[in-house]
This record gives C-alpha cells, sequence and structure tokens, in this order.
C-alpha cells in the first residue's frame, strides 16, 4: 500500500504569554481538507527545544524508588518516579543521574534508555525521555524542590494499586513503570 502524506499547512502563529518554563501560542492551521481552524498549545520549552527526563530507580532488592511530592497543577501531593527538566548544557543522561541524586539521594550507576514520550501532543510540545536507574549508590545533591521529598519503597506488583488509590495518577510515571517493568521481565 502507499504511504499517504497528510500535511496540516501552519498559516499563522501568535505568542499569547511566556512564564519562566512554558509559553502559550496560538495556531492558525489549514488542513488538506480545506478547513481552517484555530488552535492555542504550550510550548513547554519557550522555544529552546528543553526536554525532561524520568527515571524508575530499582534498588538491590528490586524495590522501585518513588517520590511523593507537591504538584502546583493538581494542588495535592502525588507519587512518581524522579523526573525534572534537562538544564541547559546538560545531556539526557546526565540529567536523569542529577535528578535522581536530587530527589532519592541515589546516583544509578546504569541507565537504559527504554524511550520517549509526548505528555500532551494534542497541546503542547513537551516530551520526556525515560530511563531505567540500577546499581544505586547513596548520592544526594541539593534539588529545586521547596520541600524535603518523601521516597517511597515499592514493588512493581504494587502500582496498580497506588493508581487505583490515586497515590500515582502521574501518566509519565505510569507509562515509564510499564515500561521497564516489560523490559526488566525481557532481560531476564
Amino acid at each position: 500500500s502507499a504511504l499517504v502524506i497528510y500535511m496540516v499547512k501552519i498559516l499563522n502563529r501568535k505568542l499569547l504569554a511566556r512564564g519562566k518554563i512554558f509559553s502559550i501560542n496560538s495556531i492558525e492551521l489549514l488542513f488538506p481538507n480545506g478547513k481552517k481552524v484555530h488552535h492555542e498549545y504550550m510550548d513547554s520549552a519557550n522555544g529552546s527545544g528543553r526536554r525532561s527526563v524520568i527515571i524508575v530507580p530499582i534498588d538491590k532488592n528490586g524495590n522501585i524508588l518513588l517520590v511523593e511530592l507537591y504538584c502546583t497543577g493538581v494542588n495535592k501531593r502525588e507519587v512518581m518516579c524522579p523526573t525534572g527538566l534537562v538544564d541547559k548544557g546538560e545531556t539526557t543522561l546526565q540529567a536523569a543521574k542529577r535528578e535522581c541524586q536530587e530527589e532519592i539521594g541515589y546516583l544509578p550507576k546504569k541507565l537504559v534508555h527504554l524511550g520517549t514520550v509526548e505528555t500532551a501532543p494534542g497541546y503542547s510540545t513537551h516530551s520526556t525521555e525515560i530511563y531505567l536507574g540500577t546499581n544505586l549508590v547513596s548520592s544526594k545533591l541539593q534539588g529545586d524542590e521547596p520541600e524535603e521529598l518523601k521516597v517511597i519503597r515499592t514493588k512493581f506488583k504494587n502500582i496498580p494499586t497506588l493508581i487505583k488509590k490515586r497515590k500515582l495518577q502521574y501518566a509519565t510515571s505510569i507509562a515509564a513503570l510499564l515500561m521497564a517493568e516489560k523490559k526488566l521481565k525481557i532481560s531476564k
């Protein structure tokens, strides 16, 4: 079968607002069928191409190290994998190591890239690199969080319960945990 290329033409793009970590843009699109639409989207990197990382750290006993922290967008505490933005001049691998040290107090000596996810492609440019972190050694760095983060050790079998109890709701963490569990089962 032939590959069909479906091109949407950008007619106009306008910056509506700019914050520290994202901007909001308006865009006018022309679809191949002649329909014009206006959308708004978040540029999570403010045009810089800045991404984020999320890490599934596993200790020598097979425990996943998650963090509990306050999330402004939903105004509640959430349990999630260590995650954060890639700083300017940093690789995603360096960011993954730093975020683990800041959030859980461990440096993963081994990091395996599991893939990339787009968190909300319908209205955001944001993408996140997913890593599996193992061979953890104690190493604490000062992070940018306004509070001490609570580290939660758990097993993969407990993840569905955390989701059901609405403790773990961050979809990127859930995707990362599924990818890590699959990778570990394949590796055994």
